[in-house]
């Protein structure tokens, strides 16, 4: 079962990357255009870490360390160019610079070693993005935005990546447990690989529904 949903995930990790090739002249010089090579860099960074095990059978949990600083990084960046409040943009920019010292310390000097996941500077990014994206959505709702909000690819990004992040949250928070080599077989391992593909089903498929749905004049 976890195995047909990671392929479920990868294919629709595809899709999104294809409809937003399609429909790139929609996207290009607006402020999710960033999306397009966003989406490839996952594709690469999936494609090396197959590799990287497959082949070489290398536990790449330092590259997925990576990968979740520059994503948490990324969105927050998005984010901040879409939101009006200066509170909130000035939390995000001192949270984000919190969030991003903490892991380079963890990483970099707390941990044992570097192939351990970085469980509490994850989980503060991911609240830190989950408080951004509610406030965000509320700007949106109390704003006349909400009239046309599903021509909004920024909308069903928010959307996506909050039931997203609301469910890596408590799969970050177990990794803390369950990041040791040696219980890389464990069922509990299996469970949360499931729960996070399922999770980025919906977040890639809410995505292809905003790329497809959304209108130029409502991506800047």
């Amino acid at each position: 079962m976890v195995r047909i949903l990671d392929i479920a995930s990868y294919i629709t990790l595809l899709i999104a990357f294809i409809v937003m090739l399609i429909y790139y002249r929609k996207l290009k010089n607006c402020k999710l255009e960033y999306l397009v090579y966003f989406f490839a860099y996952i594709i690469l960074h999936n494609f090396i870490a197959d590799i990287l095990w497959s082949k070489f059978q290398l536990y790449n949990v330092w590259w997925f360390n990576i990968y979740y600083n520059f994503e948490i990084l990324f969105f927050l960046f998005i984010f901040y160019q879409y939101l009006k409040s200066k509170k909130i943009k000035r939390f995000l920019v001192y949270t984000g610079a919190i969030y991003e010292v903490y892991f380079l310390i963890n990483f970099l000097v707390l941990s044992e070693h570097y192939n351990i996941a970085q469980s509490f500077p994850q989980t503060f990014g991911i609240l830190v993005l989950i408080i951004t994206i509610f406030g965000f959505l509320l700007e949106m709702f109390q704003s006349d935005k909400i009239l046309y909000i599903h021509h909004y690819l920024i909308f069903w990004l928010s959307i996506g990546l909050l039931v997203y992040y609301l469910v890596q949250l408590p799969v970050t928070i177990s990794n803390y447990f369950t990041n040791r080599e040696e219980f890389i077989n464990d069922e509990s391992l299996l469970v949360l690989g499931g729960i996070q593909y399922l999770a980025s089903i919906i977040l890639f498929s809410t995505i292809i529904i905003g790329v497809i749905w959304s209108k130029k004049p409502y991506l800047t």
